[in-house]
């Protein structure tokens, strides 16, 4: 999980969290969606490098504490082969992934 430089608006902190979720160009999107984590929305997103055999997993969500927006991203990278064997998990954790004070 990584935070980023908090922001005072909410969209500087999503586009904060886009510049660092981007892929290049051997990588398809399979999944774009929006989410909700803890209440907030956030945005879920995965991508498939085939040519390099790599999936990669992206949760970000601005998380409004103090008058500021804290841009949180979790990931995740594996090799497309290992899904199967470990994708119930990696489901879990970006499903329920909670946040507190």
């Amino acid at each position: 999980m990584s935070v980023l430089r908090p922001q005072t608006d909410r969209d500087k902190a999503f586009k904060q969290l886009g510049e660092l979720a981007k892929f290049d160009s051997s990588v398809a999107i399979v999944e774009d969606e929006t989410v909700d984590v803890c209440g907030l929305e956030a945005s879920r997103l995965v991508g498939i490098a085939e040519d390099r055999g790599l999936r990669f997993e992206y949760l970000n969500l601005a998380y409004s504490f103090d008058g500021n927006y804290y841009p949180l991203q979790l990931r995740g990278q594996m090799a497309i082969c290992d899904f199967p064997l470990f994708g119930v998990e990696i489901e879990t954790m970006f499903r329920h992934l909670q946040i507190g004070p």
